[in-house]
């Protein structure tokens, strides 16, 4: 399998999520997405009309958090936030899935919670973020079944917010369950370039990492082998 440098940068999406996170780390993070060419940023939404500023006229997409860190609010609320996001300018949604109704065995609730908010999305990419530290294997298959059937192109494994690392095992457990062309991204304790390349051999097509390591592991890749890999 061949890594090519430019593909790598649009397999990882970089987030700056922290509460306390200023004007300035945005606009860091946007300075660092435009000159590797990531993918998606992640911010909190009330600096998405800032994002979509310092972002205009290039490729970088703007994500939105949905339900975020806990996921626990009404489908309702989900869909409004989707809708409010994508008229500001978001192209991305990462929802947290209704853990309590997952866990409580309720999967009609966590289908349609899922299936509304990609109904809100109106074609753009939707991802699902399991919490995998909270949750059984089962539970696990189970909300990758339902998250592919109620149209999700993603599961994701972490918030990054839970004390999770990905494990290789974990990919493959979800890649598993999964039928179709939904895919895998991992996020939270993504740091090196060697995590990623596992990873991608796992299955993993997007990653989640925070500006910082996203950084260093496009440097390395630079240093090391320059634009492709044979992996």
């Amino acid at each position: 399998m061949k890594i090519i440098r430019r593909e790598l940068s649009k397999m990882i999406d970089i987030s700056v999520l922290k509460p306390e996170a200023s004007i300035k780390e945005i606009e860091e993070m946007c300075r660092a997405a435009k000159r590797y060419n990531f993918k998606v940023v992640y911010a909190l939404p009330w600096y998405i009309p800032i994002i979509r500023s310092l972002l205009k006229g290039t490729e970088v997409e703007i994500g939105a958090p949905i339900a975020f860190p806990f996921g626990g609010v009404p489908t309702e609320v989900k869909v409004y936030e989707t809708t409010k996001y994508l008229d500001l300018g978001a192209t991305e949604f990462d929802m947290v899935i209704n853990l309590g109704a997952l866990k409580s065995g309720d999967y009609k609730l966590v289908y349609k919670d899922i299936e509304e908010v990609v109904k809100a999305a109106q074609g753009h990419i939707v991802k699902v973020i399991l919490e995998l530290p909270y949750l059984e294997e089962n539970e696990v298959f189970e909300a990758c079944r339902i998250a592919e059937d109620a149209g999700a192109h993603f599961v994701k494994t972490s918030t990054g917010f839970a004390g999770y690392v990905p494990k290789v095992e974990d990919v493959y457990l979800m890649k598993k369950a999964l039928k179709g062309n939904t895919q895998v991204k991992v996020a939270g304790g993504v740091r090196t370039l060697e995590q990623v390349f596992d990873l991608i051999k796992a299955g993993v097509t997007r990653f989640g990492v925070n500006m910082n390591s996203a950084v260093g592991i496009m440097e390395k890749f630079s240093q090391e082998y320059g634009e492709e890999y044979e992996l």
